[in-house]
């Protein structure tokens, strides 16, 4: 479905409420079809963001001083509506 070959990977999809993942979403599987590949993936991801992180100035788009509303019933505590930045590059 979202892995088409005619129509590509859509990442988008994430941005719609209707086919974004629900709260139980395991992207990695669980028990005996956990993903072998995890700690390459894990690795891959933490290289990316390590790099990015040197080569972008993130900005927060909400001034420190405002409220943030946090989300309810999550195992994490993270803020209702995310974190939204500004990207530039260096």
């Amino acid at each position: 479905l979202h892995m088409d070959i005619r129509t590509g990977f859509v990442p988008e999809r994430w941005l719609d409420k209707a086919t974004r993942p629900s709260e139980d979403f395991v992207p990695m599987g669980g028990g005996p079809r956990y993903c072998l590949g995890v700690h390459l993936a894990y690795t891959e991801m933490k290289v990316f963001l390590a790099v990015l992180a040197r080569k972008i100035d993130f900005q927060l788009v909400q001034s420190p001083e405002e409220e943030v509303v946090m989300k309810r019933m999550s195992i994490m505590p993270m803020p209702a509506d995310g974190v939204p930045v500004t990207a530039t590059s260096r």
